[in-house]
Formats: C-alpha cells, structure tokens, sequence
C-alpha cells in the first residue's frame, strides 16, 4: 500500500510538472509578444545591433551594464532574423535561460529536501524540487523578466549558480569546486556590475549558518579548514580569481578587440555606485517587501504573496530541523534582499535574483508540510490535519498563480501593475505607427521625409522602434524647434510646447497626442498632406 501511495504521489507530481511547464511558458510567451518595449530593451537592442551587424562592440563603464546578453543573443539570434529582428525576436532568445535556470532551480530543490535520513527522502526530495521548479514558474517576476531582452536573466541565474559554488567551496575545498565559484564570479560580473552585492549575500549567508550551528558543528568545520591546511586553502583561493578573471577577459575586452574594457569594468563601479543614489529611483526601505507580500492597487491584486509565506516558513523550518543548505539559501535570499533595501536606487526587476533562490526554500517548505509527521492522533484527525495542509498550499499556489496572471498577463502594460517601472505604455506603438505610415506616404508623394523628435526625457525605445526609417533626429537643443517648417513631423514633450507655439497652423498640420511613459505625453504635428496620405 504504501508502495502503491508512494507511486502514485510520483505520477500526481510528474503529471503537474508536465502541466505547468507549458502553460508558464505559454505566459511567458504571450507577455513577450504583448508587453511594450522597454526603454531598457531599446537601449540594449541597439547595442546589440552594432554588435551583430558591424561587429562592433566595445564596453560601456557609463551604459547598460554587461556584455552576456548581446553575445548570447548573437549566437541564438535566427540567421533569418540577422537584418530584420525586432525586440520580440530578441526575447525569445532568452526561452532557453528560463529552461537553464527551471533545471538550475530543480536541481536546487533535490538537494534542499534532503532531511537527516527521514523516512520518505527520495519522494521529499522529489517535492521540493517540483514545488521549487512551479513557484518560479509562476513567479510574477520570472514571468515579465525572465522575457525581457536586459541583462537581469542571467544576473539571476548566475547568482544562484554562485550560491551554491560558494557553499559547495567552503565545505569541500575542492579545486573542482573552486573553479566552479571562480566561473560563476566571472559570469555573474559579466551580465552585471551588481555582482558584489551576491557576493556579499553569499558570505552573509554563510555567516548565519556558522552562528545558528553549535559548537561541535562549528570545531569540526574549523578542524576541517586546519586539516586541508594554509596553504592549500590559499592556493583555492587563487584558482577562484584565476577563473573568474579568464571568463571576466574575454567579455569586457570584447573577445581582444578591446583591451581598454577590462580597465572599464572596474571603473563602472563608480558609475554605478554614484546611480544608486538617484533621487529620481529612489524607493522606501520596504518597497521589496511589499512587492512580494502582496498589494491591491487600483483593485488588482498583485504580488508573490505564496513564495513570500512560504520562504519564511521555509526558513524557520530549516532552523529548526538543522537543515544546514536550506540555511545558508534562506540567509543568502534574505541578506540579498536587505541589501538591496538599505540602497536607495530600487527598480522591481532587482528583486528577481533573491526570488529565484526563495523559490527554493518556499518550495522546500512545501514539500516539509507534506511529509509532517502529525503526533500519535487517531487516524481520522491525521488525515484531518494532512488534508487542511494540503488545502491551505492549494489555497496559497492559487494566489500566486492569479497573482501572476495579474501581472504577465492582464495588466502586462498597464502602469498600475507595481512589477513594472518607467514602463513604456502601448500608447506609443500606435505613434511608431504614425511615423513610419507617414514615411511611406511622404515617399509616395515624392517628398522628402523629415522627423524631429525633441525631449528633454529619455525617448528610448523610440531611437531603436524608428531606426529604420530615414531623416528621424532626436535632439534636446530648443533651436532645432525654430525650423520646424522644415520638417514633415515633429514631436515633442510639454517641455517644448512654449517653443512651438504658433507654428503649426491647422490648415497645414494635424496635430495628435501619444503617450510614451506614464506621465510623459508626447505631441505629434504632421503635414496635413502627408498625414491625409498615410491614411487613405
């Protein structure tokens, strides 16, 4: 019988897994094809271009953060897709990471449902995995980012591949294992300058599970470190950075066509740590917890309210059962996440490399609960009491899901959605639209086109939407506006509108209204003659 139940809890498992996969990539899918493009994704999608069309690519200590994103891309983009991708095309280069990390969270899962030789290890172990594997399937988070053409993917993935690197080093000190963290440093720093904040959550983490074990635990992992002795752990060492500096080379100096940007990846730390005080992107200390605990906003619910209980479940319950990996993940998510709410600059897509590996301990949680052993009760209040544990993870999976919905989903533009920040709203495909029918109608007339685009505000994507389309110049110089006569379009911000004042009679220009962010609206005057033209 027991046999039989044991079987039966594999098939419901491998049946659900088989179910979610699809269906969280199907989201994922319909989100990448939905959702409008980014500023960011402007911004990285015309460094790629220059990167697989010419060839050309040199670090940026100023721009947008590291090189993996754009040679991965180059590797998987299409050869179809070479002249003509768009950034839809460049987001499903990134399915195959989600899978890499799906594994990677799996594979975490497996070793976090390891107990003290519990009675039902393989099918706990198997739970955590599964568990794990479907709340970051269905993370909010994962759903929007893990589709989304910045470098945040990887930055994720690879912390969680440091994680572990780390926690394996320091228990084995193996040169195997050193020159498993000594890749991941070097990943990880090559998508993204942040890097030193995993690191530091690495150590706080390991750090928490010294102090929470008791003295015999701790003498015999002291004694360790004597046995392997000085000299060997130094050496361990310098392997690390020996590794990490031969993946950290040949991104930054542009596989040797730029040597100058390996200098340059050190000096984007001042960049960065100077941006990190922007006024402009700073948040209150608990805006991470309140995006994951679960807010209403404007009547939608949204939020990872089930891996936010549950990862604090998680965590005590690893406390309390001395699990000393689930331990070190739960302190390393936590730390991750405190670090990065004592910094001011917050940005929601921050947040997912701490969700990933709090997927893990919500997951580990789950499986726990399922296999509690319920004191000697009669047998009718233990099924009682399995039954109501069962109900309330229903209960708790089905608020993520709905919650992820919200988010990927229905409101997957819309600027109440908490998940998305400085988000370009849909508004503006129609004015890329606008532009490029008028383009075609100016060419049919025999004109000559010219747009001029002048804000003040970042106009990305538009730089990359309208890179295509000859005579468009961006500018924030005001005396561009006084040959506007000259041009068959010209957009501009309210920043603008006292220079134009005047200059666009209503018999010669029809004027129309596009929104590009959230409070940023952007006015739009084209000639009447080539406007009428676009049109017919």
């Amino acid at each position: 019988m027991k046999k039989f139940s044991a079987i039966f809890f594999y098939v419901v498992l491998a049946a659900a897994m088989l179910f979610c996969i699809p269906a969280a990539l199907n989201m994922r899918a319909k989100n990448a094809e939905n959702r409008a493009v980014h500023a960011d994704e402007g911004e990285q999608t015309f460094t790629f271009a220059k990167l697989h069309q010419n060839n050309d690519y040199k670090y940026n200590p100023e721009g947008p953060h590291g090189p993996v994103l754009y040679y991965w891309a180059d590797i998987m983009l299409p050869k179809e897709k070479a002249q003509t991708f768009e950034v839809q095309d460049l987001r499903k280069t990134l399915y195959p990471v989600f899978f890499i990390t799906l594994a990677s969270v799996f594979a975490f899962g497996l070793f976090c449902g390891r107990e003290n030789n519990p009675k039902d290890k393989r099918l706990q172990m198997f739970s955590s995995a599964a568990f794990s594997a479907a709340f970051i399937m269905f993370s909010s988070l994962s759903l929007i980012y893990s589709t989304y053409f910045v470098q945040e993917t990887f930055f994720a993935l690879f912390s969680l591949w440091l994680a572990g690197s780390f926690y394996w080093f320091l228990k084995s000190r193996s040169a195997f294992s050193a020159i498993a963290l000594g890749i991941s440093m070097g990943l990880l720093q090559s998508a993204k300058e942040t890097s030193i904040i995993v690191l530091a959550s690495a150590f706080a983490g390991f750090a928490l599970l010294l102090i929470s074990q008791n003295k015999e635990e701790n003498s015999k992992f002291i004694a360790d470190i004597k046995k392997t002795g000085f000299p060997k752990c130094l050496s361990l060492v310098f392997l690390v950075f020996i590794c990490a500096f031969a993946i950290y080379v040949p991104f930054y100096s542009s596989f040797g066509c730029n040597w100058q940007g390996i200098s340059d990846g050190v000096k984007s730390y001042a960049h960065f740590f100077h941006k990190s005080g922007a006024v402009a992107h700073t948040k209150d200390y608990f805006y991470y917890i309140k995006l994951m605990s679960g807010q209403t906003c404007e009547g939608v619910l949204f939020g990872e309210t089930a891996i936010f209980i549950l990862s604090i479940l998680g965590t005590i319950i690893a406390f309390l059962k001395n699990n000393p990996f689930v331990k070190y993940l739960a302190g390393f998510s936590w730390a991750n996440i405190l670090i990065l709410s004592f910094i001011g600059y917050k940005t929601p897509w921050l947040l997912l490399s701490p969700i990933v590996s709090a997927s893990i301990v919500a997951g580990y949680a789950v499986s726990v609960l399922l296999f509690f052993k319920t004191p000697k009760i009669p047998i009718y209040a233990n099924a009682a009491v399995k039954i109501l544990i069962v109900a309330i993870i229903a209960c708790l999976f089905n608020l993520q899901y709905k919650e992820a919905q919200n988010a990927a989903l229905k409101y997957a533009s819309a600027p109440r959605n908490p998940f998305l920040y400085v988000h370009t709203v849909k508004n503006s495909e129609r004015l890329v639209r606008r532009v490029k029918e008028c383009s075609k109608a100016a060419k049919s007339l025999g004109e000559e086109f010219k747009v001029l685009v002048l804000t003040m505000n970042s106009p990305w994507p538009l730089p990359w939407q309208l890179i295509r389309v000859d005579g468009v110049k961006f500018s924030q110089n005001e005396e561009d506006a006084k040959n506007a006569d000259k041009y068959s379009m010209v957009i501009f911000d309210d920043d603008f509108e006292y220079a134009f004042k005047n200059k666009f009679p209503e018999s010669e220009w029809v004027e129309e209204y596009f929104g590009l962010r959230e409070n940023l609206l952007l006015h739009a005057y084209s000639k009447r003659k080539i406007f009428d033209k676009s049109i017919e």
